[in-house]
């Protein structure tokens, strides 16, 4: 069953630990979710950023872009890898229309 996450709640979990254990809990691989954060256009920690945080060494945190016109705030995880294209039109005609994003200053 797909989980659905707002991008904020994504973009929190992508940073608070490393892909390869934050894709077992959504029993996808970490390169699935990596390409998930990708499509969705969050922000994910770099190679090395982990490794960096360990030694205690300067690493910046990248912060989440507002959404673009026309993307849903809501992430589907997980769920039916074959779903068709017709499936695909269907759910996302049949969901709410998302707000305006908000300007950045």
């Amino acid at each position: 069953m797909a989980q659905r996450l707002s991008r904020q709640e994504l973009y929190d979990r992508a940073w608070s630990e490393p892909m390869k254990k934050l894709a077992p809990k959504f029993v996808l691989s970490d390169v699935a979710v990596a390409k998930i954060c990708c499509r969705a256009d969050l922000p994910v920690p770099e190679r090395g950023y982990w490794a960096q945080l360990r030694a205690e060494k300067m690493v910046m945190k990248r912060p989440l872009p507002s959404r673009g016109l026309g993307m849903s705030d809501m992430v589907s995880i997980g769920g039916n890898p074959h779903e068709t294209h017709a499936q695909l039109v269907s759910r996302i005609l049949s969901e709410p229309i998302p707000p305006v994003p908000k300007k950045l200053p």
